[in-house]
């Protein structure tokens, strides 16, 4: 029920900021509006492309296609539903993580508590959740931070501050010619209110992370149990079959995500396969291979109807010719890089703490990380 109402709280607080500026004119927001209403119009895909009458739509259009579709079943108009699936997108990237957060945040408190005893509290994961919601749906990078305040505060700016500014920094400021990249982030386009294929994909894509959570909590359960490799079950796991469906439908939204996305399958893989086979090379090998070639092959199958009467504009992939400056990636990847080492160095500390330690026995018991011995851990947990 939290998850139900927080999406309806940020629905209306989006579809609010949504009214100030309706209109879909400005930046993309035309050509996202002409895209659904030639699929209005539409009885195939692609539909017929609004600027080049007699051709197909030859762009990732499938985040609009996604907004035609639920257009068409709830017997509404484009000129309602543009605004309402920005806002539907908007609420789901705060309340997916939210809740994949909190219930990680919850089994591990539980784990605790069956470990070392003490009482349950929803504090943490609910916090928890409210960091990561709003990282992904209200954050953005440390441009503003710094060049909206810290500049700003210290009278270094010779003009306001531009929002748009944090999405167009790298060769832009300062001016360089061959190297202009535009790196925006969620909130920029919810804001802005462009409906881009690749602004509806973060639901997707939140989808698959939580797909792999579930798959990867269902392995880890029972560590007692023994596993037994076998094909079929290898194979059939629908989680894995769910996500190669999605990161097919990713072509047609934001490819970008499919290559992403497919490295992430294949890296809840391994560590599913680690856990459930022990670290046996054979099983854990073979597992990873064949759950990737499945995430890869339904994958494709499913893009067949877009990626068949599409024409590729990319040429190739190549070594870059330009390199952006050091200090500018620092401001932009900086801190999202730092919680990362912070969180994995918290994780290999509780890891050592808990670990067994080999060679440091007291009569006869495994001593642990922290000098207790596990039955002392064991008593403790009862008391």
């Amino acid at each position: 029920m939290m998850e139900e109402v927080l999406f309806f709280a940020f629905f209306l607080l989006w579809t609010y900021l949504a009214g100030f500026h309706p209109e879909a004119h400005g930046t993309e927001k035309f050509m996202d509006y002409g895209f659904m209403k030639a699929m209005m119009r539409s009885t195939a895909v692609p539909a017929e492309d609004l600027w080049y009458s007699g051709s197909g739509i030859n762009y990732y259009y499938g985040g609009q296609f996604y907004a035609v579709f639920l257009t068409k079943i709830t017997f509404t108009d484009v000129k309602q539903t543009y605004h309402l699936m920005r806002t539907m997108v908007a609420s789901l990237a705060f309340v997916l993580p939210f809740s994949i957060t909190y219930h990680l945040a919850e089994s591990r408190a539980c784990h605790r508590i069956r470990k070392e005893g003490g009482n349950k509290s929803q504090i943490a994961p609910v916090l928890g959740g409210l960091l990561s919601g709003g990282a992904v749906s209200l954050a953005g990078n440390m441009h503003y931070v710094i060049y909206g305040c810290i500049r700003q505060w210290l009278g270094l700016n010779e003009s306001a501050y531009w929002f748009p500014s944090s999405t167009r920094y790298i060769g832009y400021d300062p001016l360089v010619e061959n190297d202009r990249t535009i790196h925006e982030f969620p909130s920029y386009s919810f804001v802005l209110g462009d409906l881009h294929a690749h602004v509806v994909n973060v639901m997707f894509v939140l989808l698959v992370l939580g797909l792999l959570y579930s798959y990867v909590k269902n392995t880890c359960r029972d560590p007692e149990k023994e596993w037994k490799w076998s094909l079929k079950d290898v194979l059939l796991q629908p989680q894995i079959i769910a996500a190669g469906f999605l990161i097919g439908v990713f072509h047609w939204s934001n490819y970008w995500d499919f290559v992403i996305y497919f490295v992430v399958i294949a890296g809840f893989s391994l560590y599913s396969a680690l856990y459930r086979y022990h670290a046996r090379a054979k099983e854990t090998i073979g597992t990873v291979l064949l759950q990737a070639a499945e995430a890869f092959a339904i994958g494709t199958i499913v893009a067949l109807p877009f990626t068949m009467k599409f024409e590729t504009m990319v040429s190739g992939v190549g070594i870059a010719k330009h390199h952006s400056m050091l200090y500018q990636l620092a401001i932009l990847w900086g801190l999202p890089t730092v919680l990362v080492v912070l969180f994995i160095a918290a994780v290999l500390l509780a890891w050592r703490k808990n670990c067994h330690l080999p060679g440091m026995e007291r009569q006869g018991q495994i001593v642990l990380a922290d000098g207790k011995t596990q039955e002392e851990v064991e008593e403790q947990a009862v008391a």
